[in-house]
This record gives C-alpha cells, structure tokens and sequence, in this order.
C-alpha cells in the first residue's frame, strides 16, 4: 500500500464512451460482453493508468517493468472468503516474538473460499475499480517465501476477502479510495528493521536478514476490523516478501542517514549563535537538507515505510505537520 492513495487518471473521450455503451447491455449480455470490453479498454487506456502511478505497484509500491491492471471487485464471480481467526494470532505473534528471533509457522492457507452468486462483472472497467498492480500482487507471480517458514502463494487473483456478516464489505484497503489518508493509513501498518539476525533454516536464505517486514499495527483503542484488514492486505499481496522486504530496509536506512544529517546540522546552527545574516547563511544547508527530505519521501515507492521512520523521528511533532496529503504531493 506504499503508493496509497492513488489518483484515478481523467476519463478519456474513448473510455466515456465504451462506459456508456457497455452500461446500456442487459443483465444476461453483460457476462458474454464484459471481457470483449475490457480488451478495448486495455488497449486505449493501460498506458494512462500506468502513468499516473509512476509506473509503480497501487499495492506494494515496487516499480515494475510490468504492471497488469487488477480489478479490485472482480469482474467474474468473486471467492468471498473469511480470515480465519489464525491469522490475527499469527501476526500478534509475530509481532511479539520478533525481537526474541523466532518466527513463528503459519498455515498454509488462512482462508475458507465461499462462492458467492453475486458477480462484479458491471464493474470490469468502471475507472475506480482498475488498479495498476505488479504481477506478484495481482497474480502472485511464482510461488515465494516470506517470513513464515511455509511456501505461501500471495496474489489476489479472483480472491476477495470480506467481512463474515457482510459479503459487500470488503476487507482490502482500496488504494484509490479518497477517503483515506496518509495519517490515516499510519495507523494500519507498522514496519520493523530486521538486521543482523541469522533466518531460520526452513527459508533456505543464505546470509543475514537485511529486511524490513510491515505488520498490522495493534492499537487497543482501534477497531479489530481495522487491523484485520491490514493483515489481510499483508497476506494477499505478500507484502513481505523477500525481494521487496530488502528493498525497503534499503530505502529506510538511507533516509535515516539524511535525518541524522539534518539533525547534526540544526544542532551545529544552534549551538553557534551569530548576527542574522550569519545565521541565515549557515542555515541554508537547513533548508536544503527539509527540501532533500520530502523530495526522497515523494520520490520513494516505499513512502510508508519511510513516514513511520519520520514519526518515530518526530515524535509527537510529527502530528504537528500540517496538512500531510499537501506535503507528500510531487515537487515540482
């Protein structure tokens, strides 16, 4: 969810008027058309949704030299399934047990598939149902190994995961959803640096883990069903897998090295108070260094992993920053 939240690109003038076309169709059409539709809406529009998600993953945050486009309802006959309750306990005791170096099994599978009638296929190319995704997020790509000692297919495939007593609430964040923020979305994921530590054997990894993994963030004074949607996002699209789990270890370290950068400077200007003008002169570095700090944040895919190193950093200054939506847009 590093690229959260995305904009949805403008209609074109050629989706407009597939859209109209297609939700002219009668219910027992819609089913032999939807995929002939979809066809002509990929052909016009992929590269525009591509685009206006930096050609990176709406799930992840990993660019990709190819990205499919996802239905976030699916357009076919949806697999509504229930989280069993196995998955909050793993992820509790992933949490818990990480800095003791014991990471606990899983289960193979943590959902019961229920076909359910209703089909999402009028959705196929309704604008915010398309979400540009990676391969591994949308299909799983191959079989791969997180951080449990099991094999685990991620991908989401036709699964969609939704709330036991309402099969039209679904349990994924949507990554378009306007609704949600990025102080909001905080407060669903927390990230952990795992460095030095020798893996389990059952991984097969060779060498230390350098990798930052993101767990739902367990808040008593929060909904359960808040929680269980992150974990239920960190499961579907695998989002601690081990490719991208380094990558955004990598990317924190390097912005930790830019705060601490910037720290020493505003230390170095304070402890050497002169006239004004002297003053603004040495804290030109200041400004330069506030500039170097949202561009990487913008710039980087990994931006949540990156605001919880900044949260941590600030504090409670951090919820003093106005307007976060505003700052992390583009510079241009």
């Amino acid at each position: 969810m590093a690229k959260h939240p995305f904009r949805h690109p403008r209609i074109s003038e050629t989706h407009e008027k597939l859209l109209r076309k297609f939700l002219k169709l009668q219910p027992e059409q819609v089913e032999k058309e939807k995929d002939s539709f979809y066809k002509k809406f990929r052909e016009s529009e992929a590269g525009r949704y591509k685009e206006a998600s930096g050609f990176h993953c709406c799930y992840c945050g990993e660019k990709r030299d190819r990205l499919d486009l996802d239905h976030f309802y699916p357009k076919g006959i949806p697999k509504h399934q229930h989280p069993k309750s196995p998955l909050l306990e793993y992820y509790r005791c992933l949490a818990g047990e990480i800095k003791k170096y014991r990471l606990p099994e899983r289960e193979d599978n943590f959902f019961i598939n229920h076909e359910y009638p209703k089909t999402h296929a009028r959705l196929c190319i309704e604008p915010t149902n398309i979400i540009p995704a990676c391969p591994d997020c949308n299909t799983g790509g191959k079989n791969i190994r997180d951080f449990a000692d099991r094999p685990h297919k991620s991908g989401k495939l036709d699964r969609f995961p939704v709330e036991i007593n309402n099969p039209d609430s679904p349990l994924l964040l949507h990554p378009g959803d306007n609704g949600i923020n990025w102080k909001t979305l905080l407060n669903y994921f927390d990230f952990i640096d795992l460095a030095g530590l020798r893996p389990p054997e059952s991984l097969q990894w060779s060498g230390t883990i350098r990798s930052t993994i993101v767990l739902p963030r367990f808040d008593e004074s929060k909904p359960e069903i808040e929680t269980l949607k992150a974990a239920t996002a960190i499961d579907i699209f695998g989002l601690n897998r081990k490719t991208l789990s380094e990558q955004r270890f990598r990317m924190r370290q390097i912005f930790l090295g830019i705060l601490h950068g910037t720290a020493n400077s505003a230390k170095a200007a304070t402890d050497n108070p002169k006239n004004p003008i002297e003053f603004i002169a040495e804290n030109l570095p200041l400004h330069a260094a506030a500039f170097t700090i949202r561009a990487f944040i913008c710039e980087n895919p990994h931006k949540l992993a990156l605001l919880d190193v900044l949260r941590e950093w600030l504090g409670d200054h951090f919820h003093d920053i106005e307007d976060l939506d505003q700052f992390m847009l583009p510079i241009q």
